[in-house]
């Protein structure tokens, strides 16, 4: 599958509309739909973003690899530690929801179990 492909195919996925992929990497509608139509590719910046909104890896964006999400429970994990940029982000931080409400106290123990 083509970058083109998996961006189009992961954003309908995740039922988000170009103008809601846009605004959450802080661009314009018509990057997004460039990117869907092979007109252009993403910024490396873009991938990293994509891949973490995606909550993905750049190489399967870009078709390097068919491995198509990273551990979950591990992702919530450091979402609740603060160890990923994905705390940081808005946009991507509100889909996360229940979710890491659940894994914060068991993050929280393993950080102390780690680091004292």
């Amino acid at each position: 599958m083509q970058i083109k492909d998996t961006i189009k195919k992961l954003r309908t996925d995740y039922k988000y509309t170009q103008v809601d992929l846009a605004d959450m990497l802080n661009c314009n509608r018509q990057k997004i739909a460039d990117w869907e139509r092979g007109k252009s590719t993403p910024s490396t910046d873009d991938l990293i973003l994509l891949a973490r909104i995606f909550d993905t890896t750049t190489d399967y964006l870009l078709g390097i690899s068919y491995v198509k999400t990273v551990n979950p429970e591990i992702n919530s994990i450091n979402y609740a530690l603060g160890l990923s940029s994905l705390a940081s982000c808005e946009s991507a931080s509100e889909s996360c929801g229940s979710r890491c409400s659940m894994v914060r106290p068991l993050a929280e123990s393993c950080s102390e179990q780690l680091y004292g």
